[in-house]
Formats: C-alpha cells, sequence, structure tokens
C-alpha cells in the first residue's frame, strides 16, 4: 500500500471513529445537550490540532474528503424523520404565524448584523439557520449549498452551540421565574427560541418552578411540536441562500432531495403511521445522526482551532447573540399581545 493509500485510510478510519464516538456519548450520557454532531466537531478540532502540531496540516490533508459523502445521504434521513408534512398540517395556524415570526426575526437581525459587521457570508448564513432552526443539524444540512469551510462550519457551530448553552441554564431559567411562566408558556417560549432539540428536551425535562397549566407530558410534546415547525423554514432559507451565494445548481440538488424525503415520508406516515412510527423512524434517526457525526469529525479535523476565537470568530459569536436576544424579544411581545 502506498503512502497516500494508507494515510488516506487512516483519515477515513479517524473520521469514522470520532463520529461513532460522538454518537456513543450522546447515547451513554442520555443528555440532551450532549448533541453527537458537536462532539464530534469539537473531538476533531481537537484531534486535528493534536496532529497537525506533531506532524504538520499537510500529513493530515487526506482527511479534507468532501463532506457531502457524508451530509447528503443524512439529508435524506433527516428530512424522512423532520419534514412530516401531514404532522404539520394539523398545528394551530396563529401559534405557527408566531413561530414564524421568530424565526424571521432570527434570520433579518443576523443577516443585518452580518453585513453591518462585514461578516463572511458563508458563517452569516450558517449562523442564522443554526440559530434560527436546529443548529448543528441545519448546518450541516445548509453546507452543502453555502458552501462553507471547514473553518466557517465551525466557526458558526461553536458560537450557536456556546449561546444556545447560555440560554439553557442561564436565560431561560431566569426569564421563566422572571416573567411567571406556565410550563404551557415556557414549552411554546423554548420550542420557538432555543437552537438545538436536544436543548428543547432538556429544558422541558424539569421545571418544577413553573405554573402547571397542562400536563408535563403534554409540556414537552408542545415544544416539540413547536421546535418542528421550524424546519419549515429550511424550504426557503436553502433557495435565499443559495441565491445569495450564486450557487444555484448545488441549492437545487440539495433542495430537492430534501423535499422529496420529506415527502416519502409524509406518504408512508399517511398510509402506514406505524410502520413509520415504530420501525422506520427508529431506523433513520440513527442513520442520519452517525453520518453527520462522521460529516463534522471530517470538517473539525480540518479546521484550525485558532480561527475560533480570531475576528471572525467573535462576529459569529456576537450576531448569534443578537438574533437569540431579538427572537426572545418577539416571544415576549406575542404573549403581552396575547399571540398563544
Amino acid at each position: 500500500m502506498t503512502a497516500q493509500a494508507s494515510n488516506r485510510l487512516f483519515g477515513i478510519t479517524l473520521v469514522v471513529l470520532i463520529g461513532f464516538t460522538g454518537y456513543f456519548i450522546k447515547i451513554v450520557s442520555g443528555s440532551g445537550i450532549a448533541d453527537p454532531l458537536l462532539i464530534s466537531l469539537l473531538l476533531g478540532i481537537t484531534i486535528g490540532t493534536i496532529l497537525m502540531k506533531k506532524s504538520g496540516r499537510e500529513n493530515i490533508a487526506p482527511l479534507r474528503m468532501s463532506t457531502n459523502f457524508f451530509i447528503m445521504p443524512g439529508i435524506i434521513f433527516y428530512s424522512f424523520v423532520n419534514l412530516n408534512f401531514v404532522k404539520m398540517a394539523h398545528y394551530k395556524s396563529g401559534l405557527t404565524a408566531w413561530v414564524v415570526l421568530v424565526l424571521a426575526v432570527y434570520v433579518a437581525v443576523i443577516m443585518a448584523l452580518g453585513k453591518i459587521l462585514k461578516q463572511k457570508r458563508e458563517i452569516t448564513y450558517l449562523t442564522a439557520t443554526g440559530s434560527a432552526i436546529c443548529g448543528a443539524s441545519a448546518i450541516a444540512l445548509t453546507t452543502p449549498t453555502v458552501k462553507g469551510s471547514s473553518d466557517d462550519v465551525s466557526i458558526s457551530l461553536v458560537a450557536v452551540a456556546f449561546v444556545g448553552v447560555m440560554g439553557l441554564f442561564i436565560i431561560f431559567p431566569l426569564l421563566g421565574t422572571m416573567f411567571d411562566l406556565s410550563n404551557r408558556e415556557y414549552g411554546i417560549f423554548t420550542g420557538a427560541v432555543l437552537q438545538f432539540t436536544g436543548f428543547v428536551k432538556a429544558a422541558m425535562a424539569d421545571i418544577p418552578g413553573l405554573k402547571k397549566a397542562i400536563s408535563p407530558n403534554d409540556a414537552v410534546k408542545l415544544a416539540m411540536t413547536i421546535k418542528a415547525t421550524r424546519y419549515l423554514g429550511l424550504l426557503f432559507m436553502l433557495p435565499l441562500f443559495g441565491i445569495l451565494m450564486k450557487h444555484g445548481k448545488g441549492m437545487s440538488f440539495t433542495l430537492i432531495v430534501f423535499v422529496v424525503a420529506g415527502v416519502a415520508g409524509s406518504i408512508i406516515y399517511k398510509q402506514y403511521p406505524a410502520l413509520y412510527t415504530n420501525t422506520l423512524l427508529p431506523l433513520s434517526k440513527p442513520v442520519y445522526g452517525l453520518l453527520w457525526s462522521m460529516a463534522m469529525a471530517a470538517i473539525g479535523l480540518n479546521a484550525d482551532a485558532g480561527k475560533l476565537m480570531t475576528d471572525n470568530g467573535i462576529k459569529a459569536l456576537i450576531m448569534a447573540l443578537a438574533g437569540f436576544f431579538a427572537a426572545i424579544l418577539v416571544f415576549l411581545c406575542g404573549r403581552v399581545l396575547g399571540a398563544f
């Protein structure tokens, strides 16, 4: 075996091992905040930095495989699971409209601030998607459309994750107590604003200080239903970012795959709900989780850890924070106006 083939085999093996490790940590911990994509990214950055210091960046160049190898198949399973048009058709229109407003404000604020701060467009769009839709999963799905580099993805995801952790452990409990929210309102709050699906689950897992307007189980279902509504934003954001980046071909393919897989899942759910719920979902979720964990591992291995705290990294953090607080403000306005 040639040295190049050996290095490539080493790189692929490393990506797979890191991806499995990130997903395994998620399973073992059972924690909503242990997002396997984020864990795999951070492990990849750490291991890549160690390897670079020992042998130089050029010796891990074979790791620079196309992340589309992992991301594109993951999109099929992700959309099959999450873009269920049949379920979404039953959502309450008034509440859905307010969630869409929260999403629109998230994106508008981050994009406007990115323009003002002269941030890289790729980082701006990835940060906006990760904040408004679904954290690491949305960033992974949007990466092929904006053609973001490993550094772009790492900077965006770390910024979104930092703000999400701060919101989960500090901002949300504080505001929930300050405004005397009921568990129903808190469910709407977390589902509409928190970035990661796992964070929404973690936020709803232990809220003893809130008034119980509905049962705890119903509050969790409400939060997750609202979070699922945000997936629809990708149907508008992918074309928008593809047009802005002038990557029409890549955008079209990603969007087609995303929509077709969602329609297929919706049809199967409509015709064979037991098969969809009891068999296909349990199989599909681990598949896209593992594929995207490997994609993030590859991205992390090729990222430059030093760039996380550079000018672009700081700007991404400011943008993610601004979008987060703007979304919170929209929610609080909706509560005052009795929108939900």
